[in-house]
């Protein structure tokens, strides 16, 4: 015979608030949204953005090798990839094309959509974390860049468009601090020329060997778009996997 259970309904549900208390985890929207009260009409379009931006490069990575041989310059512009600056430069010096417009391009794609996480930075204050920093550890990290001295954050605003360093981050934290949008903007701005004029530069130096490289990709664009598609949803599928093993 099975045994009776003795936990009692109203001690049931104090468990699982219980529970519920130590997950640090968010639970609903309600733990996620970023601003206090009821929402503004500002708030519901900065967000669907913000969601928008990852999505837009997904959809235009499977698309990459494509453009890239054909329209190199306006896809620069588009996706801002430090990739395809190179890679247009390369055609600029190979067709005679300016390198100065390839430039601007690289410069206009890299910044186009900084400021709107500038932006929610300034309009959510501390309520980015709950959006952007679901672990205490992220949140800590949060914090800290925050605490740093504000030259320190000019200089990383300034490093923001370099391999490896989280933008969109920086400019959250620099909205945070009450960084005002111009100081802001010119340092970005200054940071992502100087990267756009060095890719537009080393791809202009190498010239046609980097355009074989790149034709041939066009060559087999549908090949290399049906992997990332399929990369692209394998990922996706272990890391709803991952989440329901781990709630």
């Amino acid at each position: 015979m099975t045994e009776p259970n003795n936990t009692s309904p109203k001690e049931q549900p104090d468990s699982q608030a219980q529970s519920h208390e130590t997950d640090p985890r968010p639970q609903s929207f309600k733990d996620l949204k970023p601003w206090e009260g009821k929402a503004r009409t500002g708030d519901k379009v900065l967000l669907w953005f913000l969601f928008g931006v990852p999505a837009f490069y997904m959809v235009l990575l499977p698309l990459r090798p494509f453009l890239i041989a054909k329209i190199p310059t306006l896809l620069a512009l588009i996706t801002g990839a430090r990739t395809v600056i190179a890679g247009a430069g390369a055609f600029a010096a190979v067709e005679g094309r300016s390198l100065t417009l390839v430039i601007l391009a690289g410069l206009f794609g890299m910044l186009k959509f900084d400021w709107l996480f500038w932006l929610a930075g300034k309009m959510w204050g501390e309520g980015v974390l709950r959006l952007y920093a679901t672990t205490p550890a992220q949140k800590r990290q949060f914090e800290k860049i925050k605490r740093m001295p504000r030259w320190l954050l000019y200089l990383m605003l300034f490093f923001s468009r370099f391999p490896g360093v989280p933008g969109p981050i920086i400019a959250l934290i620099a909205g945070w601090s009450r960084v005002r949008f111009l100081p802001y903007f010119l340092i970005t701005a200054a940071g992502a020329l100087v990267m756009s004029i060095a890719l537009a530069t080393l791809g202009y130096v190498i010239g046609q060997p980097a355009v074989d490289v790149l034709k041939v990709v066009d060559k087999y664009a549908i090949f290399i778009s049906l992997a990332l598609i399929f990369g692209l949803v394998a990922w996706s599928s272990i890391r709803s996997n991952k989440k329901r093993q781990t709630s």
